[in-house]
């Protein structure tokens, strides 16, 4: 996540799903923080114009419109709003320092394990990397783009003994198959959510209950462009 992504329309989907799966838990929440980059913003943000939308979820929406009218969207702004139904953030930056490139894997370690610390009395969390999960084979603590990812190991530890919702950003490959790989490596009773306005991005919720299905479920039927998979159904 980075602050010139803030009020983005997935942010809007993101937020109101979380607080829905959030209600009556302790949940925190892992940004996956990055630096910012070239431009003002990720430039889904014309949603904020159409108050169509602000029927899905109106105290979110009101806040994000307020927040890009102000020039304040940034993250930290996010969780002093209020807004969010977590007891716990977790922000620390990934951003590798002028240290040796040899080093890199062990700070990415102590950075997780950190992030594993400031939630470890939350029984929800959700990961919110910019790109999403990356393979195994294909995650290199080492290279700076997969800062913007979350590795399967990593997902898998935060969700160990708890409910764990984790971000993914599609790429251009088949969305059906993407789902369904992921789905079977995270566990097979994982539930994903997909939402697919201005862009294709699913959130994969482990080790769900229930009453997180049915709110899930419910969740979807209110909002456009969205659909979940749910081996149980």
């Amino acid at each position: 996540m980075r602050d010139q992504f803030v009020g983005d329309i997935g942010d809007y989907a993101k937020y109101s799903l979380f607080n829905t799966l959030a209600r009556g838990r302790k949940a925190g929440i892992a940004w996956y923080r990055t630096p910012d980059q070239g431009g003002t913003h990720g430039g889904h943000d014309s949603y904020l114009n159409d108050p169509n939308w602000a029927t899905y979820d109106g105290k979110i929406f009101d806040c994000l419109r307020k927040l890009r009218a102000d020039g304040g969207s940034k993250i930290t702004a996010i969780e002093q709003a209020g807004i969010l139904n977590a007891q716990a953030f977790s922000g620390r930056l990934l951003e590798f320092d002028a240290g040796p490139v040899a080093g890199r894997p062990a700070w990415r370690e102590t950075w997780f394990q950190g992030t594993m610390s400031d939630l470890a009395d939350c029984d929800f969390v959700f990961a919110d990397p910019d790109n999403g999960l990356c393979p195994a084979d294909r995650f290199s603590p080492s290279r700076k783009e997969n800062l913007r990812h979350i590795p399967l190991a990593e997902a898998r530890c935060l969700a160990a003994g708890r409910t764990a919702m984790i971000y993914h950003h599609h790429g251009r490959v088949s969305r059906l198959g993407e789902i369904e790989k992921w789905r079977t490596a995270l566990g097979p009773e994982t539930v994903a959510v997909y939402f697919g306005a201005w862009g294709s991005r699913s959130f994969f919720v482990v080790n769900a209950d229930q009453q997180m299905r049915d709110a899930m479920t419910e969740w979807a039927r209110r909002w456009p462009k969205t659909e979940v998979f749910d081996a149980r159904f």
